[in-house]
């Protein structure tokens, strides 16, 4: 790749394969190198901004250096939030069934205003105004629209590891666990390309013994193909979504995976089947939520918003506080965390 044409590139920490880090991002504590996806990776997204945990810091490009080859980060990369404070207004209203006169009037506000805030442009008394009628959190509301807020970062010694992809004008993650001790992996998802899923195999010397679908949309399942052509091992969705050749489990189908344990939750709503996987026997307990739950955010209950609303409320929500949140998009996130800043369930 050559220098005259920047491109975003992961750094692993130790490895020289960046220019030095621009006064532009050294002035600002917390930003840091193993942000920078390759290609056109998060070119719609992040534009052009690196993100630390104390919020965006300002646009930054650097090249690669002369020789060097772009990289995924599993669990170090940072990435904005799935949505903003607009998006979490359209889906709620989509939710309630709100339209912008009728929630204007609900919250006493203008229907300019409401159009406003779902564009991300609401001004704080609205933000306030129509958090009530659409059963948000206003103080979390208010702190997303500031940008005041973004989760703590998680990392896990061994075992874990989260690759995003870019995926036409968004990003999707697909995740790797494995058993330390035996090296048998799972795969969660497939990102819209594989290749640095099976290359992160190939460099730990992980074994795949299955690659289990959080749902089937697109950008979820984009190179199964991929994955099963080298590694021709079973696919598992849940008994409510399926595609042709897979597995299926209801839930609470438990799995061992040597030291490891995880068992299966059924948090549809985005979709007929989402299913999220809960593991246990890692650094931090774990849970593999898909599109059911966003850092902040949720999914748009594309299939049911209030079985959506109610599942993760009742089944994610309720697992123990550290529990670490891998999402299908945007960044990891806990259980303690979004019960505290995520508007749609903190009150």
């Amino acid at each position: 790749m050559p220098t005259s044409k920047p491109r975003w590139a992961a750094c692993p920490k130790g490895e020289a394969t960046a220019q030095p880090l621009p006064s532009a991002a050294r002035a600002r504590p917390g930003c840091s190198l193993e942000i920078v996806p390759y290609n056109r990776f998060l070119r719609s997204r992040l534009h052009g901004r690196l993100v630390s945990g104390r919020g965006p810091c300002r646009p930054v490009r650097f090249a690669l250096a002369p020789g060097a080859s772009p990289r995924f980060l599993a669990g170090m990369v940072q990435l904005p939030l799935e949505d903003n404070a607009g998006d979490v207004i359209g889906k709620a209203m989509r939710g309630a069934d709100l339209g912008d006169t009728a929630l204007g009037r609900r919250a006493g506000v203008e229907p300019e205003a409401v159009q406003a805030a779902r564009k991300n442009l609401g001004d704080e008394a609205t933000l306030r105004a129509i958090a009530g009628p659409l059963g948000l959190g206003a103080e979390a509301l208010v702190a997303m629209a500031r940008g005041a807020w973004y989760p703590r970062a998680v990392t896990f010694p061994d075992g874990f590891a989260m690759i995003t992809t870019a995926f036409d004008d968004m990003t999707v993650n697909a995740y790797l666990v494995w058993d330390p001790a035996t090296r048998r992996a799972l795969a969660f998802d497939t990102g819209a390309t594989a290749a640095p899923l099976l290359a992160l195999l190939r460099e730990r010397a992980l074994r795949l013994e299955a690659v289990l679908l959080t749902h089937t949309h697109r950008d979820h399942i984009a190179d199964l193909v991929s994955i099963l052509r080298e590694h021709p091992v079973p696919v598992w969705t849940s008994e409510r979504e399926t595609i042709a050749g897979a597995r299926t489990f209801a839930e609470g189908h438990a799995i061992e995976l040597g030291a490891l344990r995880l068992r299966t939750l059924s948090t549809w709503g985005h979709t007929r089947g989402g299913a999220t996987y809960v593991v246990d026997g890692l650094a931090h307990p774990l849970a593999i939520v898909g599109d059911s739950l966003f850092a902040s955010s949720m999914g748009g209950g594309l299939e049911s918003y209030a079985e959506a609303w109610r599942n993760n409320r009742e089944k994610i929500l309720r697992l123990p506080p550290s529990t670490v949140l891998a999402c299908g998009h945007g960044p990891l996130t806990t259980v303690g965390e979004e019960l505290a800043h995520n508007p749609f369930f903190a009150q």
